[in-house]
């Protein structure tokens, strides 16, 4: 049923869309890399968390999310116990996206939401052969309302040492070296750069403020785990080279 989500695949910007269950597994996924479901799960944790904030703060019942960073959107939909996501360039034009996100809530009810809440699995994997189908072409319909009034946005989401609330290591290499690698990074894969950072940063068991030069080539060794492509991976590194010479 990945097709549910090909209208969202549809609006120009798109570059990945996912319906998660109550545990956070992609039950429905149509991912390019660098996104996958694992790191999707993550994202969809965080978000969960806002929402409860949310709630608990005014009793609202917050349904629709949009988080703004430098190169990417993240908007979320919360459907009763299911998670739609989408992720979408800085410049995806937000009626359409509103448009998407709304006509695949309908076929999920359409399909009934007990199908998905019920069903298991993490969706596709990369490289898998169970990958998403290729876009299809066309525009999404026009005839459906926009997203809802409870959206909420969380704009020029911070990247620095500081993010974990804790102060950084007295020799951290500083938030403009962090930047450039991280726009160095995005260079080759794209808007996903910065949450790819963070997580393989995580990985190894440190965090952006902890990263020093003493770290610094494990740090970009777990990058590089993400860069598939050989050219990217060269160029990534050329990029990297040139920015310690300076």
């Amino acid at each position: 049923m990945n097709e549910i989500l090909d209208v969202l695949m549809r609006v120009p910007g798109v570059s990945g869309a996912a319906l998660c269950n109550q545990q956070g597994e992609c039950v429905l996924s149509q991912l390019t890399p660098p996104f996958e479901p694992i790191l999707i799960k993550t994202i969809v944790s965080e978000v969960r968390g806002v929402f409860q904030m949310m709630r608990y703060l005014d009793d609202s019942d917050p349904q629709f999310l949009v988080l703004h960073f430098d190169d990417l959107v993240v908007a979320v939909r919360q459907i009763e116990e299911l998670t739609l996501i989408a992720l979408a360039a800085s410049t995806t034009n937000s009626t359409m996206l509103g448009v998407g996100l709304n006509v695949v809530n309908l076929k999920i009810h359409e399909h009934g939401i007990a199908n998905f809440e019920l069903a298991a699995g993490s969706g596709p994997r990369p490289g898998s052969g169970l990958q998403s189908s290729p876009r299809p072409g066309g525009g999404p319909p026009s005839s459906v309302p926009i997203a809802r009034s409870e959206g909420t946005t969380i704009g020029n989401a911070s990247f620095s040492g500081s993010d974990t609330g804790q102060l950084p290591a007295p020799d951290f290499i500083g938030d403009e070296l962090v930047q450039r690698l991280v726009k160095a990074l995005a260079r080759q894969l794209g808007p996903a750069a910065r949450v790819v950072f963070k997580q393989q940063v995580k990985h190894i068991g440190l965090t952006v403020g902890t990263i020093t030069l003493n770290n610094l080539s494990t740090v970009i060794d777990a990058l590089l785990q993400r860069v598939s492509d050989v050219a990217k991976r060269e160029a990534f590194l050329s990029d990297v080279r040139a920015l310690l010479r300076r």
